[in-house]
């Protein structure tokens, strides 16, 4: 396995902004799991690597040329706090991400904290908590999230440290957003709904990470303030060529990944090239986001609608077959 920081620094930020906006207020998780015994929620039948997916009677077979890279943020504690997949459509050259909210629920082998195991119903973001390397780790969130997938296969996956979000935005020079919801004002009164303000340091960790602690569901909620920070992102790579090269320096020592240098530039060039739309590709996991009781405490827990899921993962990644 690889570690390195090279010119894909487009979906290791992607993928780091949203991990930081769970942290305030989160969950104090124990224990951890693991998830390679999960099995996806309708048939898929393996051929020559690529899934073949039965639906309503009619079978799909996965696109060749449609790659699925699975792009985590790793909070201090370990857990994947912010999980995306970056479609890259290499015939016509497109780059969709499709986010995995981090309350997900499946069913996984949890370690606890004892090193006993037990099958629970918990959520995605424990797939990389507990022990191993770092790649051993990452290989297990992979597996969850084929899992809630439906068995769609993931081809790379790249994990980042969060903890560079503030000196990122300062190596940008500020990153410039459109405030997206009233509920900012309870962060800070000057970010008014509709004002464009230049994010720095510590305010651009601030502005990801606020929620409502108060309210159920605000993490979906959030997705509106992470969606205009890499909309700001995405507009200072595109407007500073020598930004991709700063920021690996910066980032060197905090990436995972099985991807080669070609294959991550690749995907960072799609995403430059063909007119990636923040507000219109980035997808998110269709499902519910309700309450729950566990080990005493009520917290968010998202439960994946899976007759929504599979016409969006056919569009995605399946041409039909027959």
């Amino acid at each position: 396995m690889k570690r390195w920081a090279g010119i894909g620094i487009l979906a290791v930020v992607i993928a780091l902004v949203v991990a930081v906006m769970f942290l305030i207020n989160g969950r104090e998780e124990s224990g951890s799991a693991e998830s390679g015994e999960q099995e996806a929620y309708v048939p898929v039948e393996e051929d020559s690597g690529n899934g073949t997916l039965i639906w309503q009677g009619e079978t799909y077979k996965r696109n060749a040329h449609v790659k699925a890279d699975l792009l985590m943020g790793i909070d201090p504690k370990g857990a994947a706090d912010a999980l995306f997949v970056a479609v890259h459509d290499t015939a016509r050259n497109t780059l969709k991400l499709l986010m995995i909210p981090r309350d997900s629920m499946l069913e996984m082998t949890e370690v606890t904290a004892e090193g006993k195991t037990r099958q629970v119903v918990t959520h995605v973001t424990l797939s990389h908590s507990g022990p191993g390397t770092p790649e051993e780790k990452a290989k297990r969130t992979v597996g969850a999230v084929e899992a809630l997938l439906c068995g769609t296969g993931i081809d790379h996956y790249m994990a980042g440290d969060i903890s560079m979000i503030a000196g990122v935005s300062d190596l940008a020079g500020g990153i410039p957003v459109i405030v997206p919801n009233e509920e900012l004002m309870k962060a800070d009164p000057a970010w008014k709904k509709g004002e464009r303000i230049v994010l720095h340091g510590s305010d651009a960790e601030r502005f990801i990470r606020f929620r409502d602690i108060e309210t159920d569901g605000t993490p979906l909620l959030r997705m509106d303030q992470h969606k205009a920070y890499i909309a700001g992102f995405y507009q200072r790579l595109r407007e500073d060529k020598t930004l991709p090269g700063k920021l690996a320096d910066y980032i060197e020592d905090a990436v995972t990944s099985d991807m080669s240098k070609g294959e991550d530039e690749k995907m960072l060039l799609a995403g430059l090239l063909c007119g990636f739309d923040p507000e219109k590709d980035i997808l998110i996991l269709p499902g519910e986001m309700t309450t729950g009781e566990e080990d005493g405490a009520v917290y968010d827990q998202f439960f994946v609608n899976y007759e929504e899921e599979i016409p969006v993962l056919l569009d995605l990644f399946y041409r039909k077959v027959s």
